[in-house]
């Protein structure tokens, strides 16, 4: 393959690749045509549990995107009567309904909720925007009444319930316990 290049005279004189002692080699045969020396490819049949698991997640996705295109739909039309979160329930009630008519144990465990996912990744970004979304002079012009029913209604509840476990314990009702125990559980 002798190529006379004209603008670039000194290309002619590399050396090709039969006097550095390599020759280059024939690609590497197709794997389509059966035919895989290094195994690459181990295409496994699909198992029964995989297949569960992903038209699980396909019928959240497409649950998630029910509710959102419902509520957008709600919203157009004026009706603020029922809340998105509503629609969301009802999507999760068919949910679960599908899993129970399949009899499906795997759909029914990937439908389940996670406490410990909710209050790491989901309940930190709800709070982070309520409290980023807040209208600041409103919440400081309610701060006396909001101070009231967060402490004093705290110290309400506690002590209605100690007492009302004292009481319980003392007609048999519940463990029998001290007040100061009563009111410690309250």
């Amino acid at each position: 393959y002798a190529v006379r290049h004209r603008r670039w005279p000194h290309l002619e004189r590399m050396p090709n690749a039969d006097s550095l002692g390599w020759a280059p080699t024939a690609p590497p045969p197709c794997a389509f045509a059966g035919h895989d020396p290094e195994q690459e490819i181990d295409l496994k049949p699909e198992s029964s549990e995989e297949a569960t698991h992903r038209w699980t997640v396909t019928l959240g996705i497409l649950g998630i995107a029910a509710t959102m295109v419902s509520g957008e739909l709600l919203k157009r039309r004026g009706i603020f009567r029922i809340p998105e979160a509503v629609i969301g329930l009802l999507v999760g009630v068919a949910a679960g309904g599908l899993s129970e008519m399949f009899e499906s144990q795997t759909m029914a465990e990937d439908e389940s909720f996670d406490d410990e996912f909710f209050m790491v990744w989901l309940l930190p970004p709800i709070i982070f925007a309520a409290g980023y979304n807040m209208n600041v002079p409103a919440f400081f012009d309610n701060l006396g009444p909001t101070m009231l029913l967060a402490f004093g209604g705290t110290v309400l509840s506690a002590a209605v319930v100690g007492a009302c476990v004292y009481l319980a314990g003392q007609l048999g009702l519940a463990y029998r316990l001290s007040l100061l125990a009563s009111f410690f559980f309250g």
